[in-house]
């Protein structure tokens, strides 16, 4: 199914809910892309992202800010 998905230039997410993000499963063998979201732990502090995997792409392995804005997600960059 996946490729049929590329094939139509598609992007593909697969959203699971690990009750310990760090654990790996064999879907991230399988995926292209990695990403984990963080939830604050107070109103005080950002959404963040942390990409463990994206196959062929450089990419920070820090933790990044984001928020939902009105053309999808915004990376803020570390805060």
């Amino acid at each position: 199914m996946c490729a049929i998905y590329k094939a139509l230039g598609c992007t593909t997410l697969l959203i699971d809910d690990h009750p310990t993000p760090l654990s790996v499963s064999s879907e991230h063998f399988a995926a292209d892309g990695v990403i984990l979201f963080h939830n604050p732990a107070s109103d005080d502090e950002y959404r963040s992202l942390q990409i463990i995997k994206m196959r062929g792409v450089p990419h920070p392995i820090s933790r990044q800010a984001f928020r939902f804005g009105e053309k999808g997600i915004e990376v803020l960059g570390r805060r």
